[in-house]
């Protein structure tokens, strides 16, 4: 069963360092765009458990 859009959980990761280890671990940025009010690049990313996991260890 697909989850709903309400049950989907976003990482707006504002850090390039932990967007690096992030792609090099295998996940890739949903977008990455700019912040328009603070003019910083992020990368979004889809939250689930073994993303929180990887999170965990790069940090």
């Amino acid at each position: 069963m697909k989850p709903s859009q309400e049950q989907i959980k976003f990482y707006f990761c504002y850090n390039a360092r932990v967007a690096e280890a992030l792609k090099n671990k295998g996940y890739n940025a949903i977008t990455t765009a700019i912040n328009p009010t603070s003019k910083n690049t992020f990368w979004l990313y889809v939250r689930d458990t073994e993303f929180e996991n990887t999170l965990e260890q790069i940090k």
